[in-house]
């Protein structure tokens, strides 16, 4: 979901003006309004000097644990491709247990942890740890 402090109808206007467009189709997640911003305070994406939500990215397992926390300065935008990439290499660790390394993308190689490794990812994965690009 995605969520602001902006109102009901600054999410419509963005939806109808700039989502549709980037997307090429609806919308795919609810947009909610916290215009008091008690959730992003929760979550430590909000401003109070500014009264607004900063770039805070959260993803949550089923459980309700925050498994990844990304925040970024205004002036910074958020990459959709690393954000889907961190939600599916959760939801490969939540299948498998295995240990998801760096760049992973799926489909990719994984890691069995085990206490052999202790001190050892580099030497034992630099392979698959590694930027390919």
């Amino acid at each position: 979901m995605v969520l602001s402090t902006d109102s009901k109808f600054s999410h419509k206007a963005w939806h109808e003006s700039e989502l549709c467009d980037a997307f090429g189709t609806e919308y795919p997640y609810p947009m909610l309004s916290d215009s008091a911003g008690k959730i992003g305070e929760a979550y430590g994406i909000y401003n109070s000097d500014a009264a607004q939500d900063i770039r805070g990215t959260v993803l949550i397992n089923k459980e309700g644990v925050v498994q990844l926390l990304n925040v970024n300065v205004p002036p910074i935008g958020r990459s959709p491709e690393e954000l889907l990439r961190c939600a599916r290499a959760l939801k490969e660790h939540d299948s498998t247990g295995k240990v998801i390394p760096a760049n992973w993308q799926p489909g990719g190689e994984t890691i069995t942890p085990a206490i052999e490794n202790s001190g050892k990812m580099w030497q034992n994965y630099k392979g698959i740890m590694q930027d390919k690009k």
